[in-house]
């Protein structure tokens, strides 16, 4: 089968491309990067600084940039060359929004891939999604309907729900995580473990889920509900400053806070 991979993810994206690649053809890779700053921002909050301190920093940005995306190109390709078919070796393509990107359009459409899989990234407008005649289904890190958007694993444990952490494949729409439910798994939850270590490990869970799903024909099914019902919620991060102390605490420890 043709499949194609929209991922703003470097951890589980080159994963997820040696695990299909064994039994399917990996036909596109389109890499989803944040915008970043325009250059006159960038300067604007250098405004004090001299001209030689200004060069300097723009030239270690575009360095740190430049190394991030070709670490993320170079593991991505040489996953993908190691296990993928010699005779379909993928495009890729980086792109900050795919929305308004009509090269990234073009060759996702040269591509004509069977299914394409979204893991994390923005939300696809309905021109990209029939832009390609093919099926869209997108790796979601929670259990739906209950916890729809992000840090699903931190949501169900707080509200000491720990037999909803796992994850969702689903059919792609306009909205957030509210297509189709094709199949739905659960993660065994250690309360000696930090909430880091759970999403890792339910993020590896996740990518062992998408291929399970595919290799049983569960994408081509039609008949699943919604994931959007009276119990969904739509959640959100919690604030930035806030992240790094979660991460590192034990999820014994956050049911307790919690509640």
């Amino acid at each position: 089968m043709r499949v194609a991979l929209i991922s703003h993810l470097p951890f589980g994206a080159p994963y997820l491309l040696a695990r299909l690649s064994e039994t399917h053809d990996i036909v596109a890779i389109l890499h989803q990067k944040k915008e970043p700053d325009s250059l006159k921002q960038r300067l604007r909050t250098l405004k004090n600084c001299t001209r030689d301190c200004r060069q300097k920093w723009l030239q270690r940005q575009t360095f740190l940039a430049a190394k991030r995306r070709m670490a993320w190109n170079k593991e991505t390709r040489r996953t993908a060359r190691k296990f993928a078919n010699p005779h379909c070796i993928p495009d890729y393509f980086v792109t900050p929004n795919i929305n308004n990107d009509q090269e990234a359009l073009s060759m996702l459409r040269r591509s004509q891939p069977e299914i394409c899989i979204v893991l994390g990234g923005r939300i696809l407008k309905r021109h990209v999604l029939e832009s390609v005649s093919c099926t869209w289904i997108n790796a979601h890190g929670g259990v739906l309907p209950q916890y729809r958007g992000l840090w699903s694993e931190y949501w169900a444990v707080c509200r000491g729900d720990i037999l909803n952490v796992g994850s969702t494949i689903h059919e792609v729409t306009t909205q957030v995580d509210a297509g189709a439910i094709l199949s739905v798994e659960r993660t065994i939850v250690n309360n000696d473990e930090t909430l880091r270590m759970l999403m890792m490990r339910n993020h590896l869970n996740l990518v062992e889920h998408v291929v399970k799903t595919i290799n049983d024909g569960k994408v081509l099914a039609k008949t699943q509900r919604s994931s959007i019902d009276a119990e969904s919620v739509l959640f959100r991060p919690p604030q930035r400053a806030l992240r790094n102390a979660l991460l590192s605490s034990r999820i014994r420890d956050l049911v307790n806070t919690c509640h």
